[in-house]
């Protein structure tokens, strides 16, 4: 799928994977899968980009985890001030993927329309 720094690691049985991998191919953006065999044992990849709850989706953006590891903070967050830090962290992960699609979207117009002019 060509150069990519999003990277989503999975087991290709979850539902859930198989969920985050459709939206991604439907917002035709490329990243890189990392097949996760849970019976196997957990990759210290996984283990640290969710320490909470240590479970597969998990989507990997420029190096960070997002969305997956802040949402453990916004459901068991200790008070208000501690919810509300992780929403905004939730609403900065979704501002990132959305400026990638926006860039994936015209680099494949670019691309459309260098291919047509030549």
């Amino acid at each position: 799928m060509g150069e990519s720094n999003m990277k989503v690691l999975g087991a290709w049985s979850s539902p859930f994977v198989m969920r985050v991998r459709i939206a991604l191919h439907l917002k035709s953006l490329n990243y890189e899968y990392a097949e996760e065999n849970m019976m196997q044992g957990k990759s210290e990849l996984l283990l640290k980009s969710n320490p909470v709850h240590k479970k597969a989706p998990v989507l990997i953006h420029g190096g960070n985890p997002i969305f997956f590891l802040v949402m453990g903070r916004v459901l068991v967050g200790s008070t208000e001030e501690v919810k509300k830090a992780a929403m905004a962290e939730v609403l900065e992960g979704s501002v990132l993927l959305e400026e990638a699609f926006k860039r994936s979207m015209f680099l494949k117009a670019a691309a459309a329309t260098a291919t047509t002019t030549d």
